[in-house]
C-alpha cells in the first residue's frame, strides 16, 4: 500500500495524469486484502476503494482550460457535488486503512505507531476539508486559485509523503509479522492434515 500513495501525487503532462490515481487506488484494494482477517477495516478499505477505482478511470485525463475562459455554468455545481462525495468516500477508505493500522499496532502493543496513525488520520483529514473548501470557493472567485494553488499543492503533497511514511512503517512493524503469522498456520494445517493422511 506504501506504492499506492505514491499515485496520489498529481502530475500531468498535456492533461494526462502520469500518476493515475486508479492504480494507486488498486495497490490499497489488492494491499488490504492479504490483511482482512488482522481487522474489519481493511474489509471497509476494499468495499469503498472499489468505487474510487472506477470513478478515477475518468480522471486520467483532464480538459485544460485557462483560468480567464473559465466560466460558471450548471456543471460546475454537478463537478462540486461529485468531487464532495468522491472527497468523502475517500476519506471513509483513510480513516478506515489507518484505524485498521492502529487495531493492529495495538494488538503488537505498539503505542507509537498507534498514535502515528491516529495522527496522521487527522492531518489527512484536515488537508482535504481545507482543499474540498478552496476548490469549491475557487470555482466563483477565480483569483483565489492562483493565490492558493501553491500553499495548498505542497501541504498535500506533504500529507502524501507522510501518509507513505506511516505505510513503510507500518509494512515493516506489523504486516510483515501478520503475515508471517498466516503462513505458519497454514504450514501447521498442512502438516496437520499430512500427519493424519501417513496415519491413515
Amino acid at each position: 500500500m506504501f506504492w499506492g500513495f505514491l499515485f496520489f501525487f498529481d502530475f500531468r503532462i498535456q492533461g494526462f495524469d502520469i500518476l493515475p490515481d486508479v492504480i494507486g487506488y488498486w495497490l490499497i484494494y489488492t494491499g488490504a486484502r492479504d490483511l482482512i482477517l488482522q481487522s474489519n477495516h481493511f474489509n471497509i478499505v476494499r468495499k469503498y476503494a472499489l468505487p474510487l477505482i472506477i470513478v478515477s478511470l475518468f480522471d486520467i485525463y483532464q480538459v485544460q482550460t485557462p483560468i480567464e475562459q473559465f466560466t460558471i455554468n450548471p456543471l460546475v455545481f454537478l463537478f462540486i457535488l461529485v468531487g464532495f462525495l468522491i472527497t468523502i468516500i475517500d476519506l471513509i477508505l483513510i480513516y478506515n486503512l489507518c484505524f485498521g493500522i492502529v487495531e493492529m499496532a495495538l494488538a503488537n502493543d505498539d503505542f507509537q505507531l498507534s498514535s502515528t496513525a491516529e495522527f496522521r488520520w487527522e492531518y489527512y483529514l484536515y488537508v482535504k476539508i481545507a482543499m474540498l473548501i478552496f476548490t469549491s470557493i475557487g470555482f466563483i472567485a477565480r483569483h483565489l486559485i492562483v493565490i492558493g494553488f501553491i500553499p495548498l499543492f505542497i501541504i498535500s503533497t506533504g500529507i502524501l509523503v507522510l501518509m507513505m511514511g506511516l505505510m513503510k512503517r507500518a509494512d515493516q512493524a506489523l504486516i510483515l509479522k501478520a503475515c508471517n503469522r498466516r503462513r505458519l498456520r497454514l504450514n501447521q494445517l498442512i502438516d496437520v492434515k499430512k500427519n493424519l493422511f501417513t496415519v491413515i
